[in-house]
């Protein structure tokens, strides 16, 4: 597929509120916040918790948090974590 084809499939076959890709590569996830693809490197954890985690490539802090808790967290960080409930959600 190419670039446009997987964005048009994301954004037709996943819940937009949950995940979204624009044209740019700028990948929007609900959970764990904005980023540009090219930025992060992903980890696949297949245990319990399961989760997908992202993080960043050359930058200490790449992900745009706007849920960020202003008391003791920072609106970028360096890692971002998806959790699912179960494997087969994970997969």
């Amino acid at each position: 597929m190419t670039k446009e084809e997987t964005i048009t499939y994301i954004n037709n076959n996943l819940n937009k509120n949950i995940l979204s890709v624009d044209n740019q590569g700028n990948v929007v996830i609900t959970k764990v916040g904005k980023f540009y693809y090219k930025e992060i490197e992903l980890g696949w954890y297949p245990f319990d918790p399961f989760q997908i985690q992202f993080k960043c490539i050359n930058s200490n802090e790449c992900i745009d948090n706007p849920n960020y808790n202003t008391s003791y967290e920072t609106r970028y960080s360096n890692i971002g974590r998806l959790f699912f409930d179960d494997k087969d959600q994970y997969r």
